[in-house]
């Protein structure tokens, strides 16, 4: 169709094609398609491609895409580097989601805060969301979304004092809690059987919003 409307495809329109159906067989097809017509998959047709695979438990294809992709490269491609991450953390082979990590580290950028997102989630699963926390405090800056990940965690696994001591030193480093942390908090305290503490935390945070929402109209 393209040809015959004297349309050159160009990558921008192979990814919209690969996106647009989905189905790993037929995003295999543009892949190829585009190589064949002298077009060179940049990061963003990778990075969807490895993802599909993902999702499509074609995780073998994928690493293979991946090392493909990573050799050619000399920095790496963070967006591919945290699909695979999260990939491996899904089929708990932890052990591979630590060594693209430190591969990624090797090569020199900034480690990636949503990589240890990934990271986060998935050993969370493992109960071992401790460890990767520090070690992401130790190469990142975590946010917001990393201290929740880590609290709702923690909580998760019965570690409410642990839970209570991140939330504090969270604030020292000048971020404030926001709503995910206190439905969190809450949530969690209400399914511990704690329903006094998980009051008094909503009774602080409507205070919490009172206090802001003056302060922004003086």
């Amino acid at each position: 169709m393209m040809k015959s409307n004297s349309c050159d495809a160009d990558n921008v329109l192979y990814n919209v094609c690969m996106d647009f159906f989905g189905k790993v067989d037929m995003a295999w097809k543009f892949f190829h398609k585009m190589q064949s017509h002298s077009l060179t998959p940049g990061d963003t047709t990778y990075t969807s491609m490895i993802r599909g695979l993902c999702k499509g438990d074609g995780l073998d294809e994928a690493v293979e895409l991946f090392g493909h992709m990573d050799r050619d490269r000399t920095v790496p491609c963070a967006y591919a580097y945290n699909t695979m991450i999260m990939a491996y953390g899904s089929s708990v082979k932890f052990d591979e989601a630590y060594n693209l990590l430190d591969r990624q580290r090797s090569k020199g950028p900034i480690m990636s805060v949503i990589a240890y997102s990934s990271i986060l989630t998935c050993v969370g699963k493992k109960g071992k969301v401790d460890e990767a926390f520090e070690e992401m405090k130790d190469n990142a800056m975590p946010n917001l979304s990393n201290y929740n990940i880590l609290i709702d965690m923690l909580f998760k696994v019965g570690k409410l004092d642990a839970a209570f001591k991140i939330q504090n030193a969270m604030k020292v480093a000048s971020l404030v809690p926001n709503v995910t942390t206190v439905n969190i908090t809450i949530d969690r305290l209400c399914k511990a059987n704690k329903p006094d503490e998980a009051c008094s935390i909503f009774e602080d945070a409507i205070v919490y919003k009172e206090l802001f929402q003056y302060r922004q109209k003086g």
